[in-house]
């Protein structure tokens, strides 16, 4: 019958042809979608007399009714279905979710398609549904699986998402994205936001920074635009405090953006707001993840994150005593032992690189079997940022006994402390009584490992994850710069690194 739709809900919401296979389509069995069924037949009725055709004019006033109120849309592997939604537009399970903070899952929930069935949430819901390899949009975060179910609220977040979602088809594929019409319109949208002291500090607005932020990771490389996103969205979550980010949407946000915050402080010298114990204990891996796998990855990643925290610490403090001169020995002993720790914390997640001299040596590649590549880039990074900042106190504290004839009491003692670590993880390179330039030689030569194994894993990462890679790549360049600005604890492997990320 002409007017009636055959095909499923979910078909005629994205606009292609459903084959109305039992129990399931095979579009919604492709993309994983929960199949709502399919409308019954019209029961046909006798017609006594002629019956007037309706105007074309007045179906096109009244359209069909193609989607089912009671159907759900959700990427899950449990294929559930979501409750109907609350009067105040959000769906009570999403309620339930968030008040359990099970809502941080790489699931995608999504409103009513009858309330909420706009271009945007379709062309979102198409990103995320996206199979080209090596390409999701879940690499930006788990939060993002969660945004279709807000959208239709703010304006800052609709237009920050339609940016995000149209650099993302251009970044994935080479077709023409017109992403610079929407970024104008995003912008002022999320000024309009800030300045209204009701949505300011609301997790859309706060989304809708992050998003932007990636659109313009994604657009152009060269550009420092992400950078002031990204620092605005760090100062918004510290401004929203702890206490908002317990659970559900709002802590999945954060955990998204942690390892920005951690940068921001690195490239700023001074420490995280993330080492506090409030933020520390909102940030606790043990709360993370869904699964056992999941569970052990999103516990490395945010313990990667804490260490960046310490480095922030230790930076500082070092900064602290090279600016005012200050050796005094428990300062300096306190010092060696956060550095000393920060270290032993990091290798176990990495090959011991003492082991390992004969890569630098010999210049052959270096094959280390990892699921994760790109974190262990990032750890590897992490450990050889944590050696230059010991060379850098190393260095001042050898300067200092230049002029300073008790200073080599403190140093033997610092060298002590720092070796004692190093027994204790049962390191190769560094062992008995050393002297201050023993030590400084083997640190290099750990810099130097560190950053081949980094190369390696960065390599394998670009193709698996290369929004990742983009990021990590864009933050590091900041880095550089930074040091360059200051011209403080600069080392020549940072040259080396920034060729790294420039020719990926």
């Amino acid at each position: 019958m002409p007017g009636v739709p055959k095909s499923c809900a979910v078909c005629q919401a994205r606009k292609v042809k459903c084959d109305r296979r039992s129990p399931a389509c095979s579009q919604c069995i492709k993309y994983q979608w929960h199949c709502p069924g399919y409308p019954a037949a019209r029961p046909k009725k006798k017609i006594s007399g002629p019956q007037k055709t309706p105007s074309r004019e007045k179906r096109l006033r009244s359209p069909p009714n193609l989607l089912d109120a009671s159907a759900w849309i959700q990427r899950s592997p449990a294929q559930e279905l979501i409750s109907l939604p609350s009067p105040t537009g959000r769906s009570s399970r999403w309620h339930e979710e968030n008040r359990n903070g099970s809502s941080c899952s790489p699931r995608l929930s999504i409103l009513s398609p009858a309330l909420h069935l706009s271009p945007v949430v379709l062309q979102l819901v198409d990103c995320l549904s996206s199979t080209s390899p090596g390409l999701s949009l879940h690499e930006i975060g788990s939060f993002i699986s969660l945004v279709p179910a807000r959208l239709g609220v703010s304006d800052a977040l609709d237009t920050a998402v339609r940016c995000l979602c149209a650099a993302y088809t251009k970044f994935a594929s080479p077709r023409p994205s017109p992403h610079a019409l929407h970024y104008n319109k995003a912008l002022s949208s999320l000024r309009k936001s800030l300045c209204d002291p009701a949505e300011a500090l609301s997790a859309e607005t706060l989304c809708a920074s992050i998003c932007l932020s990636w659109y313009e990771t994604m657009v152009d490389r060269r550009s420092s635009a992400w950078l002031a996103h990204s620092m605005a969205s760090a100062d918004l979550i510290q401004l929203r405090g702890p206490g908002v980010h317990m659970t559900g949407f709002d802590r999945a946000l954060l955990l998204a953006h942690h390892g920005l915050i951690s940068s921001h402080a690195l490239m700023q010298r001074k420490p995280s707001f993330m080492c506090e114990p409030a933020w520390i204990a909102v940030v606790d891996p043990t709360g993370s993840g869904d699964g056992h796998d999941s569970m052990s990855h999103a516990q490395l990643i945010v313990e990667h994150f804490q260490h960046l925290d310490g480095l922030s610490l230790v930076r500082n403090r070092i900064s602290d005593v090279i600016s005012t001169g200050d050796y005094d020995q428990p300062n300096l002993n306190q010092l060696t032992e956060t550095l000393k720790c920060l270290r032993l914390a990091l290798r176990a997640h990495l090959p011991i690189p003492q082991q390992h001299f004969w890569w630098v040596r010999s210049g052959q590649p270096l094959h280390i079997e990892t699921p994760h590549p790109v974190l262990l880039c990032k750890d590897a990074l992490a450990y050889l940022s944590i050696n230059i900042e010991t060379l850098n106190l190393l260095d001042k504290l050898r300067w200092a006994a230049e002029y300073n004839l008790c200073m080599a009491e403190t140093i033997s003692n610092v060298i002590r402390i720092f070796n004692s670590g190093e027994r204790e993880g049962h390191a190769e390179g560094i062992r008995g009584d050393v002297s201050l330039q023993t030590l400084q030689e083997s640190l290099n030569a750990e810099i130097e490992a560190l950053f081949s194994l980094a190369s390696h894993a960065f390599q394998r990462a670009i193709s698996a994850s290369p929004l990742s890679c983009r990021r990590l790549a864009l933050i590091y360049q900041a880095l550089y710069c930074s040091l360059q600005t200051r011209g403080e604890g600069f080392h020549p492997i940072w040259h080396s690194m920034m060729e790294m990320f420039v020719n990926s």
